[in-house]
């Protein structure tokens, strides 16, 4: 089409728009099916299966919330560690409340509500587009959010997924901050952040970033958004007491090894499962052709990078895994849905055809089995039922270590449930120490897992069963 002016706009031919639309709808398409499929094994097991590591610990807060009990205590009357943060187990736990009995809401409807909190995140993804960009275009980036990357993270009982929604709210009210500054938008940064925070600790790490170009805005707007998170921090130590949060969420944590090889396992992880949007980012920064940055570009930018640096090292401890990463992962997706309409056309068009590529790949390497899978592992929840039903049987007090056969949903009348244990917990003043309670005979029935056998006194028990490797013991007469 010839315009006034003489110049030539070029269109791609029909055949190369047909193949470039059908590649962003077979990406999207992939991606759902995989999370399809894994969601409906979570429910055909009713939730009962763990998805993700540490489970133990937010699943059993969830419940303890839910029905009336403290979730952070000194462990003088359980040596149990509510390792995340407050927002988690508060929302879940009243959450989960509203439809009845907490052992049986908990592990179902914690997982349904994790998966709606998943969409809260696309569709915040999906607000935070540049108008100008395609929908099918922004759709495809903002359907991400169910992407292998985030796999079955997206159904777990844990926090990440509601810190990620918040993450991305701050962002999208940072963005908006920098083109209209106000000190109810430096607030409402402040206010955002504390709510990702108050999920999961680690989100807090925007926080420099933030408060640096809100500084550069205006003084008195960065005294509002740091008001606003110093009374977030501080809020917890008052409703929960100082120690009893204190020892939970900072003081046995604070001990965690770091392993050079865990950081480096997880960030080729992250890299590898999140290709397709790193690209995108990649191609965004780099293909952009204004010149002069836009407003929140810079900021998005040293946010990413300051992430990546910070979570390299987070991602170091003991047990962790790439899902520390998701920060990240959020900041890309909402820089590349937010600047890609700003480079040209071409480059737009390949920077997508590229993620969805990658992306279909990556649905294709779990359909196909190669890596990854789409059905949980049956065998963990049969030896917990059959385990269960023997220790519900066994005369109380009890004892019961273990992720899965510990929960309340599984054991019934249960003294101590070990979930998450670390020994610094037992270092706290006048912590129950669960090995010195077995060794003097405290417990009429003891049920551990074969890591932990080797560190108790098992003179006074004798063994009664062995299941998997769940060991089942009584006390000698």
């Amino acid at each position: 089409m010839t315009e006034l002016t003489g110049r030539v706009h070029r269109t791609p031919g029909i055949g190369i728009a047909f193949f470039y639309w059908t590649l962003l709808l077979a990406a999207s398409g992939c991606t759902l099916l995989v999370f399809c499929l894994r969601f409906w094994s979570v429910l055909r097991f009713h939730g009962l299966i763990p998805t993700g590591g540490v489970e133990g610990s937010g699943s059993f807060g969830v419940f303890e919330v839910c029905a009336g009990q403290p979730v952070y205590h000194d462990f003088t009357q359980s040596p149990n560690i509510a390792v995340f943060n407050f927002v988690f187990y508060e929302f879940y736990g009243l959450a989960v409340r509203l439809f009845g009995s907490c052992s049986v809401a908990t592990p179902l409807f914690g997982r349904l509500l994790t998966v709606a909190l998943l969409a809260c995140l696309s569709i915040v993804i999906f607000i935070a587009r540049d108008r100008r960009l395609h929908p099918i275009e922004a759709a495809t980036i903002a359907i991400g959010a169910f992407s292998p990357y985030v796999g079955w993270w997206a159904f777990g009982l844990r926090p990440d997924i509601g810190a990620a929604v918040f993450l991305a709210l701050c962002l999208v009210m940072m963005i908006f901050y920098l083109r209209n500054p106000t000190a109810l938008a430096a607030m409402a940064v402040g206010f955002f952040l504390v709510c990702a925070w108050g999920f999961k600790q680690p989100f807090a790490f925007a926080g420099p970033v933030l408060l640096w170009f809100i500084l550069r805005k205006n003084f008195r707007h960065a005294l509002a958004f740091a008001i606003v998170a110093v009374v977030g921090v501080i809020t917890p130590f008052i409703i929960f007491g100082v120690k009893p949060y204190y020892l939970s969420t900072v003081y046995v944590l604070a001990g965690e090894p770091l392993i050079a090889r865990t950081a480096l396992s997880n960030f080729m992880s992250f890299i590898a499962k999140a290709s397709p949007i790193l690209v995108l980012t990649a191609v965004t920064v780099s293909g952009c052709r204004e010149k002069r940055p836009c407003v929140g570009q810079d900021f998005l930018i040293l946010l990413l990078i300051f992430s990546l640096v910070v979570f390299v090292v987070a991602s170091a401890n003991f047990g962790a895994a790439d899902n520390y990463y998701l920060p990240s992962f959020v900041i890309a997706s909402v820089f590349s849905i937010k600047y890609l309409q700003r480079c040209g056309l071409w480059v737009r068009r390949f920077a997508m055809a590229a993620y969805s590529v990658l992306s279909v790949a990556s649905a294709l390497v779990i359909l196909t089995g190669f890596y990854g899978n789409i059905a949980l592992p049956l065998s963990d929840l049969r030896t917990s039922e059959k385990a269960a039903a023997e220790i519900n049987r066994m005369a109380p007090p009890k004892l019961v270590w273990g992720e899965i056969i510990a929960l309340p949903w599984f054991t019934k009348n249960v003294e101590t449930r070990i979930l998450w244990y670390r020994e610094a917990a037992q270092t706290a003043k006048g912590g129950i120490d669960p090995r010195k309670n077995v060794a003097a005979g405290h417990y009429q029935t003891v049920v551990l897992p074969t890591h932990a056998q080797r560190s108790f006194d098992l003179s006074r028990y004798r063994l009664t069963d062995r299941i998997e490797n769940i060991q089942i013991y009584a006390r000698r007469r």
